[in-house]
């Protein structure tokens, strides 16, 4: 889950934790926000298999080191910026 600590991907996190995955990587570039996702991951689903990874959608590199490491087979990509208007100036 790209961006998985903002709200629309700590929200699919906490609807796919619901399900028998058999792994759930929570992607995001804010420690603060993928932190607080992964306690209440960890605090509601006591046995989900869960990686909380730090790093941004633009590092080519990092996010080709995941896919080599994890090998996802699917990808929710939920990693946008809030401010659209001012991020595009």
């Amino acid at each position: 889950m790209t961006g998985g600590g903002g709200s629309i991907g700590s929200e699919l996190c906490r609807q796919i934790a619901t399900y028998d995955s058999k792994q759930l990587i929570v992607f995001d570039i804010y420690e603060n926000n993928a932190y607080s996702i992964e306690q209440e991951l960890k605090r509601n689903y006591p046995n989900l298999n869960l990686k909380v990874l730090i790093g941004s959608v633009r590092d080519q590199k990092r996010v080709d080191d995941i896919f080599s490491s994890y090998r996802p087979d699917i990808v929710y990509h939920a990693a946008a910026h809030k401010h659209v208007p001012l991020m595009e100036g």
